[in-house]
C-alpha cells in the first residue's frame, strides 16, 4: 500500500476504504469541473482544500477507477470526460498541440576535420578551439 491515501479513501483494518464524506466531495470535483469551472473553483465549491496542482493529480488518478488496492469511487465515463475535458483546455490554452507532431532530430554522429592548433594557446583555448571544429552529419 502506498504511503499516500488518496482523498476520498481512509484506511480500516489495513485495507483502503470509501471514506463516504470525501468520496462525494472528490465525485463532486469531477462534476464541477466537467461541467465548466476551473480546477481551484471546481475543488472550493466541492469543499476540498486543495490548490489547482493536487485538483488536477485527484482528476489524473486512476486509484478513482478502483485500480490496484482501492476500491472504485468515480464512474469510468465521468473519469474520462474530465480527461477528455482536461485535453480539450489544454488545446484551447495552446498548452498541447494535437495537430503537429514535433519532430526532433537529434544529431548522433560527428566528425571532425584534421586541426592545427595554432601555439600560443593555452589548454581552455585549446579545448575551445578543438572544439569548435566539431561538426554534426
Amino acid at each position: 500500500m502506498s504511503a499516500h491515501i488518496p482523498i476520498g479513501y481512509k484506511v480500516e483494518n489495513g485495507v483502503p476504504v470509501v471514506d463516504d464524506e470525501k468520496a462525494t466531495a472528490v465525485r463532486n470535483l469531477f462534476i464541477f469541473y466537467i461541467s465548466g469551472y476551473s480546477l481551484n473553483n471546481a475543488a472550493r465549491e466541492a469543499g476540498l482544500k486543495v490548490f489547482h496542482a493536487r485538483a488536477g493529480k485527484i482528476l489524473r488518478d486512476k486509484r478513482y477507477l478502483g485500480k490496484g488496492i482501492y476500491p472504485k469511487l468515480i464512474d469510468e465515463a465521468i473519469f474520462n470526460a474530465a480527461e477528455d475535458e482536461r485535453n480539450r483546455r489544454a488545446v484551447s490554452l495552446g498548452r498541447i498541440f494535437p495537430d503537429k507532431e514535433k519532430q526532433i532530430a537529434i544529431p548522433t554522429h560527428f566528425v571532425m576535420d584534421k586541426v592545427d592548433v595554432p601555439a600560443g594557446l593555452i589548454l581552455m583555448e585549446k579545448a575551445a578551439y578543438l572544439y569548435s571544429s566539431i561538426r554534426s552529419e
